[in-house]
């Protein structure tokens, strides 16, 4: 529909008549689906109908696939969102929010004495605390009627201090009259309070960063200030409290220094505190004879805690506003139960938006980021734009919204008809090892082993030649294809389907000492792939002197050709003599003389990847169930297409797929690349027979558990204890528990006699099936096996090779990547000699300072005396530095040599703006919806108002309180997330410049690139600086080429590379 309306529009262009148009439309039925553009001339309109039809969203296009489960909440703030220009705008725009402003006024006048009226639409004075209370719940009143004109209804209010007069209006439960009573005499009395008081005798309010129960712990703690009441409890960890001027002012002093948020009010009484006393005997008299209805729209109030008042319940007497008057507000805990109970969109209805931060703070805390909260009206904003924008967001929501209502009566457009989208229910989709890109060569990725391939579909391929051509030339600019070897046809593009015909076309581009070796295959739609031709690229010119084959050319031919110091493996200052250890580059391949299976080698490489034994993996699993993340898919697919030699996997394919999954489909890959027949791929050792034993109850039933039944936060497998346990239950039972801390589901006494046999032969702890059964979580059953088992990881040190005995070897220290873990130098270890001890050093959550000391200790207490190498993967390598910096001038150890992976800086940094700031954030977000299915609503007005720290804390609390099991992810893959956005974000604001005194020699292993992932995060990373960001830093800095990009840097072949050069590093210092 949206095609077809986008088309008319263009057919029609400036002539078009834009309301004729929407009154046209507004009679369409919508069905489940709605989008909705706002626009004001018919570009813009035919502009955004065509994003619209493109599944794209952006400015004044609301769309949704469905309606709210629980519909709009409307929420009425309380004081502070006067302005002095508020409601003038649009009383001057909407005749039927005029004429109820003009009806207000005349009980304004009537009880208050002065006008509304002329108060809003005269410049020249503004709002004091009388008025502005007055005329805020006016407005809010106003506001009310004008969505009720345009259809729109709520499925529940809520108010937050005086907002609580004008959702008693909404709800039913008083009538205008009565409303605007309450409001006038309140408002009357506390400015009267406020004016008769001496300037030393003034109230003062502040919001603190204190909870409900850590203000209480604290007064407690300090007597000296209890005279300071709780005023609003508006978030989780946010509260307005108030009373006298100067211990509020103290409280803001003494928290501050403590490094809590604490912002004093300019404000000058102390409302919901004992300071209101003497007003609330004269305020009862005034509206003692309010007359209190039944309510037709349900009210979580924030005068009486936790309850939530229904139709039919009459509660707004004026008794509950005197207590709304003087009491606490309870506002976290209304909009709380709001978000706990499903609704997630919200509307301040207010002159300006005052309640949204807090509200936001409040749905992180409830695992409610996603919801949508929206406002009517905001200060230097056009007040019909914003109106606008709200109920077409409404509207999208499934919002009854009377659209032909904003519209004046006119004539209706002939717009186009609904266009039935006729379905061919059968899938045509077949799995692909990445997007296609328009045009030759195609999508580009770099190979762990320094081969670039590229893909395409067939039908943008005219030739053989043509595509290698095109490759050449994106590899090496300039490079011309010299020869062309074609050994069969390309298909038809149509001919792709399930007669297993062409899906697209892989270039394969290597390097060589003289030139460019291309492969063109095609690949078919079952995913089997043919060579259909080979072509040449020289780069020597012609009649040029050959290279010397020597050992750097294996490194040398991986790296581009502009870099020519680089490439071979030297600084600028080092000789011909320095060159490259040789390096077996394909000794760590996988070999099928060598004995070991395919399935072996699979369970080889995804244990190490992901921390666990490779007998504790289940088979039937899914990997992300196991805690597979982003950083652990993309080493397990580049291992495991090096290790095979294959062409590019399916990432989805790792993410989605079980270890079984996994070994069938590389084992028929595997068979395909050496030409075997399609036998049958031998079944993964996992018994079967156990895990459906275990699937079924005692009866044959199955467990207990409600696989739709979330129970909190789930807690990832965190040492080698807890993967174990992990592993075995999830093995033996044929479901993963959502984690170690989450309630385990009922077993049978023959699964709880297995897993404890098992867990007894793996540990040699003695577990018996009482103990299984009796367990409610993991915990304790890791907890007995962690007493016998687990020696690998101390404090912060994972042991990766203990110092054997008699060795004199200098140690390494290799530190964890961010977010990760040490476990990814596993095969550097195995590179190294037998004789040196290797030390993993793991995470901690503080700041890099604080880190970096209690490293530095780790490091003297096992260096032995001995000079010791410090190393690390990207982040890992900005804390070994770090340490090295904390060690510099220790006479105790000395640093020999630093070892840096790929820790790198853009060639063109992003600059330091907010506008960046806000790209930064919109781009993780649509990341995290795009991996993983999670919305994380980016707050701008939070980053303007408090910076990036504010904002760094709200989304890492989010991550942290995020139930995973709910978006069908284990616990481990958001605290990945989570911690390595901590890690990221303390890198990237690093200067390498910090380091310029440490003195111990540099090695910087580069690779060719940042992958994919780090450039959609972050564009600026997708051109390297050529020194690495290190010039004018360090003055003798060796750097090596590795083939490959980030992600292949812990992997073969390119940690053979860095091994070796260790090695020479170890051999000097030894």
């Amino acid at each position: 529909a949206a095609a077809d309306l986008a088309a008319w529009l263009e057919e029609k262009g400036t002539t078009v008549d834009l309301a004729a148009t929407a009154r046209g439309l507004a009679g369409h039925n919508h069905g489940r689906s709605r989008g909705i553009v706002v626009a004001r001339d018919a570009e813009a309109a035919t502009a955004g109908m065509t994003r619209l039809a493109d599944g794209k969203k952006g400015a004044g296009i609301s769309v949704a696939d469905s309606p709210d489960r629980e519909g709009p909440v409307w929420v009425y703030s309380g004081f502070g969102s006067q302005h002095r220009k508020m409601g003038k705008e649009l009383y001057t725009l909407s005749p039927l929010f005029a004429a109820r402003i003009r009806e207000i006024d005349e009980v304004v006048r009537f009880e208050a004495g002065w006008s509304l009226t002329d108060l809003i639409l005269d410049d020249a004075r503004t709002f004091d605390l009388e008025s502005a209370q007055v005329g805020i719940t006016a407005i809010q009143i106003a506001l009310t009627d004008l969505l009720h004109a345009a259809g729109l209804r709520p499925a529940a209010v809520v108010g937050q201090s005086m907002g609580e007069i004008a959702a008693a209006y909404a709800a039913g439960g008083l009538t205008m009259a009565d409303a605007l009573r309450v409001a006038c005499h309140r408002a009357r009395l506390m400015g009267e309070g406020e004016h008769l008081l001496p300037e030393d005798k003034l109230g003062a309010m502040a919001v603190v960063e204190l909870g409900v129960d850590q203000l209480e712990e604290f007064k407690v703690e300090h007597p000296e200030f209890a005279a300071v009441e709780p005023a609003v409890y508006a978030a989780p960890g946010m509260t307005t409290v108030g009373g006298p001027d100067k211990p509020v002012s103290d409280l803001v002093e003494y928290l501050d220094g403590e490094g809590k948020f604490a912002r004093k009010m300019n404000v000058k009484g102390a409302g919901h505190t004992s300071m209101l006393d003497p007003i609330l005997g004269e305020l009862q008299a005034e509206i003692c004879d309010i007359v209190p209805r039944p309510l037709h729209t349900p009210v979580y109030s924030t005068v009486d805690r936790g309850v939530v008042y229904r139709p039919g319940d009459v509660v707004h007497d004026a008794d509950y506003f005197l207590r709304c008057t003087r009491q606490a507000v309870w506002f976290s805990d209304a909009t709380g139960a709001l978000f706990d109970e499903g609704h997630r969109t919200f509307v301040e209805i207010s002159p300006n938006p005052v309640a949204l931060m807090p509200m936001m703070n409040t749905a992180f805390a409830h695992d409610a980021g996603e919801s949508s909260l929206m406002y009517l009206l905001k200060r230097k904003e056009p007040s019909g734009d914003t109106l606008l924008a709200t109920l077409a967001e409404l509207y999208a929501r499934g919002g009854d919204a009377d659209l032909a209502a904003l519209e004046d009566p006119g004539a209706y457009a002939d717009v186009p008809g609904v266009h039935w989208n006729l379905q061919h229910f059968w899938t045509e989709a077949r799995p692909t090892g990445g997007a296609g890109a328009a045009g030759l060569p195609g999508a580009r990725v770099a190979l762990p082993d320094g081969r670039t391939a590229f893909s395409c579909p067939v039908g943008e391929v005219p030739s053989i030649a043509a595509a290698a051509e095109a490759a050449a030339e994106a590899v090496i600019p300039g490079a011309q294809v010299a020869a062309v070897e074609t050994y069969a046809g390309l298909p038809g593009a149509g001919d792709a389907g399930d007669d297993g015909g062409a899906g697209g076309v892989t270039t394969l581009v290597t390097r060589s000492l003289g030139g460019l070796s291309v492969h063109v295959h095609v690949v078919a739609a079952d995913g089997t792939s043919t060579l259909v031709g080979e072509a040449f690229a020289p780069t020597l010119p012609a009649g040029g002197a050959a290279t010397s084959a020597g050992p750097a050319g294996a490194v040398a031919a991986a790296a581009p050709a502009a870099t020519t110091d680089h490439a071979t493996g030297h600084s600028a200052g080092h000789t011909a003599g320095n060159a490259l250890p040789t390096v077996d580059e394909g000794g760590a391949r996988w070999d099928p003389a060598s004995g070991q299976s395919v399935a072996d080698r699979l369970r080889d490489i995804v244990s190490e990847s992901m921390g666990y034994d490779a007998d504790d993996l289940p088979g039937e699993l899914p990997l992300i169930d196991l805690g597979l993340d982003s950083l652990m898919g993309m080493r397990i697919k580049n291992r495991v297409e090096y290790d095979f030699d294959l062409p590019p996997l399916n990432v989805q394919e790792l993410r989605d797929g079980s270890v079984d999954d996994v070994i069938a489909s590389v084992e028929r890959m595997v068979a395909e690349k050496d030409g075997a027949a399609a036998a049958a791929p031998d079944k993964a050792a996992s018994p079967a027979e156990p895990a459906a034993a275990a699937a079924s109850g005692k009866d044959g039933e199955t467990g207990e558990a409600d696989e739709t039944e979330h129970h909190g936060v789930g807690v990832a497998p965190r040492d080698a204890s807890e993967r174990m346990v992990f592993g075995t239950w999830s093995g033996l039972t044929g479901a993963a528990p959502a984690g170690v801390t989450s309630p385990l589901p009922t077993i049978d006494e023959a699964t709880a006699t297995a897993i404890a046999e098992r867990l007894s032969e793996r540990s040699g702890a003695d577990i018996t099936a009482a103990q299984v059964l009796a367990a409610e979580t993991l915990e304790p059953l890791s907890d007995a096996v962690r007493e016998v088992f687990e020696t690998e990881v101390e404090g912060n040190i994972r042991v990766l090779r203990a110092r054997p005995e008699g060795s004199t070897r200098p140690s390494v220290f290799m530190f964890h990547p961010a977010g990760g873990s040490s476990v990814v130098y596993e095969p550097l270890t195995r590179r190294l000699p037998a004789d040196v001890p290797v030390y993993g050093v793991e995470r901690l959550e503080s700041s890099l300072d604080e880190r970096a000391a209690a490293y530095a200790a780790d490091v003297k207490k096992l260096a032995a005396g001995r000079p010791v190498v410090l190393g690390g993967w990207s982040f890992g390598g900005a804390l070994a530095f770090e340490v090295a910096a904390v060690l510099e001038n220790d006479p105790e150890v000395t640093v020999g040599h630093l070892e840096l992976l790929d820790l790198v800086k853009p060639a063109h940094p992003a600059p330091d703006t907010v506008e960046e700031t806000h790209a930064r954030w919109d781009r993780y977000a649509a990341f995290a919806k795009k991996t993983y299915g999670i919305d994380l609503p980016v707050p701008h007005d939070l980053i303007d108002a408090q910076g990036e720290e504010a904002l760094i804390g709200l989304m890492t609390g989010f991550l942290a309180n995020t139930d995973a099991s709910s978006h069908g992810l284990a616990a481990g893959v958001l605290e990945h997330q989570r911690a390595s956005f901590v890690d990221t974000r303390i890198l990237d604001t690093l200067d390498f410049a910090r380091w310029a005194d440490v003195t111990a020699p540099v090695t910087l292993y580069k690779s060719q690139g940042m992958h994919e992932g780090a450039i959609e995060l972050e564009p600026a990373f997708a051109e390297i600086a050529e020194d690495g960001g290190w010039s004018g830093i360090i003055d003798d800095l060796e750097i090596v080429q590795l083939p490959g990009d980030h992600l292949g840097v812990p992997d073969e072949p390119a940690i053979g590379i860095v091994g070796a050069h260790i090695v020479e590093h170890l051999d000097s210092l030894s």
